[in-house]
């Protein structure tokens, strides 16, 4: 995509870590006297966050023309790997292609694992005393997807690991301690 509306459009690309996966991608049009950079929001692949920015500046471009007439305006639109466990997900859908069994009500051995393979990146941030959460919540991996006590404990578990006292109403943190490990308050 090279422009939206008739605003030259190029976008920057960041891997996990916040690192610009090509530096010289980014470039702008001789000229360009403002630049606007848009980021998309949580859980979004790039196709998702591109077709965001479309609609948006679609909608900028109509209210805004003639703010538009004396300037030559360029959108930067980052992205970058916001999908959340898509690595989890991948792994189930793999397993159950390959004649593994995920269904209704059951759980992936290949999501399972992938989990714990997560959990055990965690529990290395973290000290003992931690470690014994992070196993508490990893026993209850296997039932997550139909014991409700299970994924409550889960969550528990791994949310007891965290400084109730950073969150903060703005980043919806504070509700993540209000929860319960079903979603409810």
């Amino acid at each position: 995509m090279n422009d939206i509306a008739g605003i030259s459009y190029t976008a920057a690309r960041f891997d996990k870590d916040g690192a610009a996966l090509d530096k010289q991608e980014v470039t702008l049009p001789e000229g360009t006297t403002d630049v606007i950079v848009a980021t998309h929001g949580w859980n979004n692949t790039e196709e998702q966050a591109e077709q965001l920015y479309i609609p948006v500046f679609t909608n900028f471009a109509a209210v805004a023309s003639d703010q538009l007439q004396n300037k030559k305006i360029a959108i930067v639109g980052v992205i970058w790997p916001s999908k959340r466990f898509t690595d989890v997900v991948d792994a189930a859908v793999a397993e159950q292609a390959h004649g593994g069994g995920a269904g209704f009500g059951t759980s992936s051995t290949a999501a399972d694992e992938t989990i714990r393979a997560k959990l055990d990146v965690i529990a290395t941030m973290f000290d003992k005393k931690a470690a014994k959460k992070i196993t508490a919540a990893k026993n209850q991996i296997g039932k997550l997807e139909s014991d409700l006590a299970a994924r409550r404990k889960f969550v528990d578990e791994l949310r007891s690991l965290l400084d109730e006292s950073a969150a903060h109403e703005e980043d919806n943190s504070a509700l993540f301690f209000k929860l319960d490990g079903s979603g409810r308050l």
